[in-house]
């Protein structure tokens, strides 16, 4: 009986032992969303749908009047603005085919998109304003990046995996340095308000809010920003592309140095957070669908307060299979000098 009693608790102790090593060895929320964030970069393709729009938009009367008619336009053009896109995208040979439906000031127009490596093309909406000649309606213009870079006197464009390289990079040290407990929580997926459709191994939130904005900015100031100029700095590929020089980096430096105690007390002062949050749930490793939310107060030096209020959202559906694209590449695109002529405009 004895030896029998001993064998149970042996094994009760085993079998204690695997689960707590299980729980050990499952990522934090932190961890979970830093590698999910990490593996999304990775991928050689997905298909996605995303949407975003400006919630709220408030300005004080005097500050539009002091920027005159075009600001109250910009107001009126933002303020309820809501763009879907549907998008395809392919790491090699690199392409992302996008359709972009765009819905502001009452208006709404839908613009085809294809980008590869060196060629954009774009169908231009018909819009009265723009006045398009009727030939050039439901057709693509084909834009030269490379000439389009060459005439806008800029520095040449990283290639695709320069820039996932460095997108790891920087979201690695944005995240890497915020406090677990403070900024991370796992979240149960029926809390977490879903999509219909999507599915989740876990759900994770990350979030500012009012009790730890404080906090957040220190963060921001001290750790984040410091790591971030110096890894962009030294970062070959990025300094060639906006032809900045040594001298402009340590003038860079040495300027935020100098202005941090202000910049730490302008963004405690002026700048409230109501809510920042990213919540993303995680499939397989991979994220199947994010949303993002911000709502922050700024006050000017006049007292004057600008409220803006913004979301986003995305799923991503077949990672790294065979993309079916959105459209064919065009064979009768208009070349963007064609358009320019065509509209009596020289380039």
């Amino acid at each position: 009986m004895k030896n029998r009693l001993h064998k149970v608790a042996m094994l009760f102790i085993a079998a204690a032992l695997i689960i707590v090593a299980g729980c050990s060895a499952s990522a934090s929320p932190k961890e979970s969303l830093e590698k999910a964030t990490q593996k999304m970069m990775e991928v050689t393709s997905y298909e996605s749908t995303m949407s975003f729009g400006i919630d709220e938009l408030t300005v004080p009367d005097e500050l539009l009047q002091e920027d005159g008619a075009g600001a109250q336009y910009v107001m009126n053009l933002l303020k309820g603005a809501k763009v879907n896109v549907k998008a395809v995208y392919q790491k090699e040979p690199m392409r992302t085919d996008m359709e972009m439906d765009v819905t502001a000031a009452g208006l709404s127009v839908k613009i085809p998109m294809i980008m590869t490596d060196k060629k954009m093309y774009v169908k231009i909406p018909a819009l009265p304003m723009l006045m398009l000649p009727e030939q050039y309606t439901d057709k693509f213009v084909e834009i030269d990046l490379e000439e389009l870079s060459k005439q806008a006197e800029t520095g040449a464009m990283m290639d695709t995996a320069a820039q996932q390289k460095l997108g790891q990079e920087v979201s690695g040290i944005i995240l890497k340095h915020f406090d677990e407990k403070t900024y991370f929580a796992k979240l149960k997926k029926e809390d977490a308000a879903l999509p219909e459709g999507v599915e989740a191994d876990q759900v994770v939130r990350f979030q500012i809010n009012e009790g730890n904005y404080q906090q957040a900015v220190e963060t921001i100031v001290n750790q984040v920003l410091p790591e971030l100029i110096d890894t962009l700095t030294k970062n070959e590929d990025f300094m060639k592309m906006i032809e900045s020089t040594n001298e402009d980096v340590t003038k860079l430096k040495a300027d935020f140095e100098a202005n941090k105690q202000e910049t730490l007390d302008q963004l405690k002062t002026n700048l409230k957070i109501n809510d920042f949050s990213i919540v993303g749930a995680i499939k397989d490793g991979y994220l199947s669908q994010q949303t993002a939310k911000i709502n922050v107060d700024f006050t000017d030096e006049s007292g004057g307060i600008v409220k803006i209020g913004g979301s986003l959202t995305a799923e991503y559906h077949n990672i790294n299979k065979a993309p079916k694209f959105l459209y064919e590449i065009p064979t009768d695109a208009v070349k963007m000098d064609e358009l320019m002529s065509g509209m009596g405009l020289g380039m």
